[in-house]
């Protein structure tokens, strides 16, 4: 657990969905944020012991996640541990801080609003218009509950919503009398009504709509006061910052509890060994290992010779370190040292952009076999299938272990992509430019198991030859949908592609069958979608692996899946129960008409055929089309899958 025994969280949940700047409700039903950076790996009242608080026991080197985010390191976030009767206090009482808000509080019985401070730790505030109440119910304790409104704007800043400048219409109001907020019966905002005890009274419409056809023009800004905008100025509680920066964004009323008012932007890798011709991968993984990991990474700025000679003064080093001469230990520091990979091409294909270039190493990896503590993949062989595997796939191999790193490297709200660079979204996480060699991002490390899966290229090339002109045509419809929404939200660019569309569909088709097969709940899985249509480089792969923090799905049950008998019953009954969803015909008819689903970004996929939780895809359930796996009522060859055959019984082989 990361924060302290009084509000216990877990640690994975600090990355996503309770990362920097995100809101979450505590056990006393205190709405609070959690604080940036700068205020981690500190004791509960701020101070920074460095002789008892050590960093380095939550360090995490993930080399190719250091290059792509341009950090020096990450730390997983601290775990609270109470002090040791024998008095070692090493790391002990470091929290997670946070702080109160929205500090607009109201109260129930008599509708008064208070503002409070964000640095306010009581649990229970009361109301001190009841308490110094003259009539029957004098001195009654009423609690305070904080109102469900605040104000975001796209570029990441939230502030307490405006019910001042609101009531009064004027940016700057000079009146400062008693606010009140009464619910006058209705289910829209129009019944939320602000008053002020010198009469000005204004209900909450629309507070969370836009100006005409505009995103940007919100109501918010453009009705507080007539003639005049009110805009962001850079409010960042998390920082401790309030009103007072240069922003100049439009401001949208919103619900605290919305969906919209946090997105984490994580990046995720699986590991990859750092491999050299001259250092055996078993001493690699030792370095990724306590306590010769630990040693390694408190002697990194030293000499080779030196580190050895420390490693080989601890006992524990010794122990495990026994059997390898000072010169494989030297050769293995060097390649720790360097981050590289000597025997996987990390060259970066003149057509691929930056997230295919930075799979197809991981997409090399998997292809063939390891063992080694954090990655152990074993090659199935194809022989033992029944023909129709051998027909659609090239490779299945089963990965009995493997580790995921996710990093937590900014946050957006209002739209899952804010629009902002990478260097942007960090400072979102901090109040002050980190140093270099200080440069660090939290992260939290998964171990799991998967299904590698890799298609037929011949095949693939052969189904995409054949349904070439009607392909073009039913993506064109998704192209031109996800091109507008590009320009207006700045969203990511994608490429979409049949192969693309095949892959990512048939990923989720897996994933829902795999919920009956084994009994997983399909949030704790996981897609990674390995995709490329450069000539010569092509890919079309995809790796099913379990994603839940905890010990479900790491006894071997998705790795079964990947056997003989079991992997071919599975898709069979994926196929067929992708072939008829319950909201055909109008199902296929969305993929040869239009869009449906998530921004009208998909064809012929709906929640009752090929939908996953949204944490489990990598593409927020966009980009889907069952058409392209099984074909539809007119055109049964647009499958790629289309002759699958059912397996056959024994004895037919």
């Amino acid at each position: 657990m990361a924060m302290n025994d009084n509000n216990p969280i877990r640690r994975a949940q600090l990355i996503s969905p309770f990362g920097t700047g995100s809101m979450l409700v505590t056990k006393y039903g205190v709405s609070v944020m959690t604080a940036c950076l700068d205020y981690w790996f500190k004791r509960d009242d701020g101070s920074a012991d460095f002789k008892a608080i050590q960093v380095e026991e939550f360090r995490i080197d993930e080399w190719r996640l250091e290059r792509a985010l341009d950090v020096d390191y990450f730390l997983q976030p601290p775990e609270y541990r109470n002090p040791n009767a024998t008095g070692e206090n090493r790391n002990a009482e470091l929290t997670v801080p946070t702080v109160r808000f929205p500090r607009w509080h109201w109260c129930s019985t008599c509708h008064s609003l208070y503002l409070r401070e964000l640095h306010d730790r009581a649990k229970r505030i009361f109301c001190e218009n009841c308490l110094r109440d003259v009539g029957e119910k004098k001195g009654r304790k009423r609690l305070l509950v904080q109102v469900p409104f605040v104000a975001v704007c796209r570029a990441g800043h939230i502030e307490d919503f405006p019910f001042r400048e609101w009531v009064h219409e004027q940016i700057r109001p000079n009146c400062h009398g008693q606010l009140k907020l009464n619910a006058t019966g209705g289910a829209t905002l129009s019944a939320q009504v602000v008053s002020c005890s010198c009469g000005a009274t204004r209900p909450l419409s629309n507070i969370q709509g836009t100006v005409g056809n505009s995103e940007t023009d919100t109501v918010l800004s453009f009705q507080t006061e007539r003639g005049q905008q009110y805009l962001c100025e850079a409010s960042s509680p998390w920082k401790g910052e309030g009103r007072g920066g240069t922003c100049g964004g439009a401001l949208r009323g919103a619900l605290r509890t919305a969906s919209n008012v946090y997105f984490a932007k994580t990046k995720s890798s699986i590991y990859l060994p750092q491999e050299s011709s001259n250092v055996p991968p078993e001493l690699l993984a030792l370095f990724d290992e306590h306590p010769v990991g630990s040693i390694f990474k408190l002697f990194i700025t030293v000499g080779a010779s030196q580190i050895v000679n420390a490693l080989r003064t601890q006992p524990d080093c010794e122990a495990v370190l026994n059997g390898y001469s000072n010169s494989e230990i030297e050769a293995a520091i060097a390649v720790k040292s360097q981050r590289q990979l000597e025997s996987v091409d990390l060259s970066v294909n003149a057509s691929d952009d930056e997230e295919t270039a930075f799979r197809r190493a991981e997409y090399a990896v998997l292809n063939r076999e390891h063992k080694i503590p954090d990655l152990i993949v074993r090659s199935n062989p194809l022989g033992g299938y029944w023909p129709s595997i051998r027909k659609y796939f090239s490779k299945i191999h089963s990965v009995d272990r493997l580790r995921e790193t996710r990093v937590l490297y900014g946050f957006s709200r209002i739209a899952s992509n804010n629009g902002l660079d990478l260097q942007q979204n960090k400072r979102l996480l901090s109040k002050a430019p980190a140093k270099s060699g200080t440069r660090w991002l939290p992260a939290h490390i998964v171990h799991g198991e998967g299904i590698f899966l890799v298609f037929n290229e011949v095949e693939v090339s052969r189904w995409l030859n054949r349904i070439s002109s009607e392909a073009s045509q039913r993506i064109r419809t998704v192209a031109v949908t996800y091109a507008a929404m590009k320009a207006s939200n700045g969203l990511l660019n994608c490429t979409l592609s049949p192969r693309f569309l095949l892959v990512h569909t048939f990923a989720h088709i897996l994933i829902n069958r795999l919920t009956f097969e084994c009994g997983y709940n399909s949030a704790s899985l996981r897609e990674r979608v390995f995709v490329s249509d450069v000539a010569g480089a092509e890919m079309a792969a995809v790796l099913i692996y379990t994603a839940a923090g905890d010990s479900e799905g790491t006894m071997g049950g998705l790795v079964r899946m990947a056997k003989p008998d079991y992997l071919e019953n599975c898709l069979s009954h994926a196929f067929d129960a992708a072939r008829w969803c319950s909201n055909d015909p109008i199902c296929l008819e969305a993929g040869r008409n239009g869009g449906q689903g998530p921004d009208s970004c998909n064809l012929a996929a709906c929640h009752s055929c090929c939908l996953i939780p949204e944490t489990a895809c990598e593409e927020y359930n966009r980009f889907l089309d069952r058409a392209m796996v099984i074909g539809d009522f007119e055109n049964p060859d647009l499958g790629f899958f289309n002759e699958w055959c059912t397996p056959p019984q024994h004895g037919d082989l």
